[in-house]
């Protein structure tokens, strides 16, 4: 607090208790103070560097930080309203969000993770083996090495004998019934199916319908 808006009038350094953390509600001149609670602070230390006025109405709001950096408070000010495409609110995250993502890491450490990764070797088994006998077919597993870092089968055949290309069999896997939505890494060249993402007995059903569109080709 600055007395009659001059530093010489009565600077005061105020220090409180909070629960965790507080809130500070700015209007005007005026600043309140509060725990997230709703219930008042507990004062430790207030300490002025002169008299204070004696008319209320003379005191001025600067605005601390907890260690008296107002430039950081005005700073934080460039990222509220009406600046609204700010860091802050790009940032903004609700409770719900934060609640799924504590689900989220919870599941996740529970997970057998080697149970997991025998599973997607399965479901890659399962679809390869089911083309297996398509001629001029052959496949591989490939394992990307940062994004989606788990099991991918890559399909390629020769085109002069199998007349489909991998992008029309990713088409027709889509609009069938069930429509099956190939991995975005098929091209030109190659088919690629995802299995990680599949649910129980969804491998036999991706097997069934690939080998039914190669062997109509």
């Amino acid at each position: 607090m600055v007395g009659g808006g001059a530093p010489d009038r009565g600077k005061c350094t105020i220090e409180v208790v909070v629960d965790g953390a507080a809130e500070v509600e700015i209007r005007g001149d005026q600043g309140v103070l509060r725990n997230l609670s709703g219930n008042p602070p507990q004062w430790r230390r207030f300490e002025c560097t002169g008299l204070l006025p004696s008319n209320p109405a003379e005191f001025r709001f600067a605005g601390v930080d907890g260690r008296g950096r107002q430039d950081l408070v005005r700073a934080a000010r460039l990222n509220g309203p009406p600046n609204s495409d700010s860091i802050g609110r790009g940032m903004k995250v609700n409770k719900e969000e934060m609640l799924g993502m504590l689900v989220a890491i919870e599941l996740y450490l529970k997970r057998d993770h080697a149970a997991d990764w025998k599973e997607w070797e399965r479901r890659v088994k399962i679809i390869a083996d089911s083309v297996s006998n398509v001629p001029t077919l052959t496949t591989d597993v490939e394992i990307p090495p940062i994004a989606n870092h788990v099991p991918h089968l890559n399909i390629r055949w020769d085109q002069n004998r199998v007349k489909l290309s991998p992008l029309e069999v990713m088409k027709q896997l889509r609009d069938g019934d069930p429509s099956i939505e190939a991995n975005p890494g098929t091209d030109k060249n190659e088919l690629m199916i995802g299995v990680w993402m599949l649910q129980p007995g969804e491998a036999e059903i991706v097997a069934r319908r690939l080998r039914a569109v190669l062997k109509s080709a």
